[in-house]
């Protein structure tokens, strides 16, 4: 596979230099012929803070054309927009923030206004033409759409070949774009676009982005929904790097990062098939802390290579066109109708029967490298998923997220090196546990002197209750993030609802969402019970802030938050102080005591 890599925030950015450092002869800056990245793909890094941009000096102005490139994601909407306005002045959302706040709530409700509000639809197709969102839009359309095969010989209403209706658009930064950028929009000797041949483009999106803020995974789905109008069916994936436990360096506490990476994998994880990714891959930082004592550029080059024999192009002989982008999402998505344990979002309806709704699968990358002389197959697999038995403590294997890789439905294997299928095949299932016929594998050549494996894990999880007490599980892992997410939500209902820039119509979108019945709050707890249960997958139900499309009227300043809607959540509370009443008082600490004496 030849993918767009789309990095997203500064974790984004920085991993995904890794990926794109130049294979080609680089002598003190000067390149000699095109730049040439390992798997010839492409990339670009989506920011919302130009400050970050300009404390670094690796990526240029995709404006400017320049290469590898960054591209700031309101770089189309002017200081003195109408859509900008609008959107302030009714929902308190800046479009043209200097980097968003880290809240993963915030970009969720800037894309949702947009989605709902009918007569911001208007105002922003008034403004930008050909666009319903001017984020969304201008970063797939001028960002991410040039680079891949979608661009090749095709148009439509919302996305076309060239950027002219963007650089025309009326926005005041952009009709200034030089001249030099029209032409790497319309003939980009670096991305492929008509000038090029169509096999220097890329066959799918890989988004790289943390999951511990807003801005890192806020702009997938939106992206995705875009890329959705055009090819349904274009094979879209997501590594998303969850990150390590304590305060990070922008002073976000723990339980605020896990909340939006639980806000962010459970909006990733809810969208049907064809309608958002094609399969969510999950780093846990926690593991490659330990495993690189924090040296970060250590874990970022572990992370590009685990990746390498997923990239590889060089296959091995006779296994010619087995892992382009088109199959490997064929893969993700395989079901085996006789294993309930693969019917990833199947429900169950009144009448009895079951309704198919498949959800993109969790893909856990576990990856082990090795000289050429150290073993065989079984040694990489071991080395991959490690010892039978043996799951925590965590680090010690090439699991780069927990799990147990027995759960797993399926595994992909990419292996470089001569391996023979049965050999990795054989290997692998004796560790999993797995038929021959749930085990994909993907030969590549690799070099003289390495010799090196990757395998997927997909959904390895449930199916056994008490898992998430057992260390090392995905299970143990998920509840973790998820019951920090619960404490944060109940205990900081001020920083949530709180931001100084809020309306209050906003404000009570956000309480029903986070505290209503149904909300966030509740379904997070229904999250834990088919966690304790064993049940998958884990996320269900789709949530939305502005789902109904109106803005609820302003709540009295003497009402408290949870007195209109009582949830599961709520009742839980109620119970709790009850409880403590009940406790407290004198007849039942007497009864208590003469319990205890008899």
């Amino acid at each position: 596979m030849r993918p767009c890599l789309v990095g997203i925030g500064g974790a984004g950015g920085n991993i995904l230099k890794q990926f794109l450092q130049s294979q080609d002869v680089n002598l003190i800056g000067h390149q000699f012929g095109e730049h040439l990245a390992y798997g010839e793909v492409k990339g670009l890094w989506l920011e919302s803070a130009t400050q970050d941009t300009q404390r670094q000096d690796y990526y240029g102005s995709l404006a400017q054309g320049q290469y590898p490139p960054y591209l700031i994601c309101h770089g189309n909407v002017g200081e003195g927009s109408n859509t900008r306005k609008y959107v302030s002045e009714t929902y308190g959302f800046d479009l043209k923030a200097p980097g968003f706040d880290r809240r993963a709530e915030y970009l969720k409700g800037i894309f949702e206004v947009f989605e709902f509000d009918s007569k911001l639809k208007d105002v922003c197709l008034k403004e930008f033409k050909s666009d319903e969102n001017p984020l969304s839009g201008y970063m797939w359309r001028v960002g991410v759409r040039p680079f891949t095969i979608i661009s090749i010989g095709k148009s439509s209403k919302r996305t076309g070949d060239r950027a002219d209706s963007v650089l025309e658009s009326g926005s005041g930064n952009i009709s200034s774009i030089s001249s030099h950028f029209r032409g790497l929009i319309k003939v980009p000797k670096i991305s492929g676009g008509k000038g090029s041949s169509s096999s220097k483009l890329c066959d799918s999106i890989l988004f790289v982005a943390s999951l511990g803020g807003g801005t890192g995974t806020g702009f997938i789905n939106p992206i995705t929904s875009y890329v959705r109008t055009e090819e349904p069916i274009f094979p879209i994936f997501a590594l998303g790097i969850l990150t390590e436990k304590g305060t990070d360096k922008r002073q976000a506490k723990e339980g605020q990062r896990d909340l939006g990476a639980v806000i962010a994998m459970y909006d990733l994880l809810t969208k049907k098939s064809g309608n958002g990714i094609d399969g969510l891959i999950l780093v846990d930082n926690e593991i490659l802390l330990q495993r690189f004592e924090g040296n970060y550029s250590s874990m970022d080059a572990c992370i590009y290579s685990a990746l390498k024999p997923l990239l590889d192009l060089r296959n091995y002989p006779g296994d010619q066109l087995q892992d382009d982008s088109p199959a490997i999402r064929r893969v993700f998505w395989e079901v085996d109708e006789s294993n309930d344990k693969e019917k990833n979002g199947a429900q169950e309806r009144n009448d009895g029967a079951k309704e198919e709704n498949l959800l993109p699968p969790i893909l856990v990358p576990c990856y082990h490298i090795q000289p050429d002389y150290a073993g065989d197959e079984p040694e990489l697999v071991e080395g991959a998923l490690g010892k039978p038995g043996s799951i925590f403590p965590l680090g010690e294997d090439g699991r780069l997220f927990p799990c147990d890789p027995t759960k797993a439905d399926r595994a992909l294997v990419f292996s470089r090196g001569f391996f023979s299928t049965k050999g990795i095949k054989d290997a692998v299932q004796r560790r999993t546990g797995l038929p021959n016929n749930r085990i994909m594998v993907y030969r590549k050549l690799g070099d003289s002197k390495t010799e090196d494996m990757l395998i997927l894990l997909r959904n390895p999880y449930g199916g056994a209750p008490g898992e998430h007490k057992r260390q090392g599980t995905l299970e143990w892992r998920l509840y973790d993030i998820i019951s920090e997410s619960i404490n944060y939500i109940e205990n900081n209902e001020m920083n949530i609802l709180g931001f100084q820039s809020y309306k209050e119509p906003t404000k009570d979108k956000l309480r029903a969402y986070f505290y209503g019945e149904n909300g966030l709050r509740d379904e997070l707890y229904n999250c834990l019970d088919r966690l304790e249960k064993g049940e998958r997958p884990v996320f269900l139900r789709p949530l939305s802030i502005f789902g109904d499309g109106a803005l609820v009227p302003v709540a009295s300043a003497s009402c408290k938050p949870e007195t209109d809607v009582m949830g599961s959540a709520g009742l839980r509370e109620l119970v709790k102080e009850e409880l403590k009443e009940i406790l407290r008082s004198e007849d039942c600490r007497r009864r208590i005591k003469e319990i205890l004496q008899s």
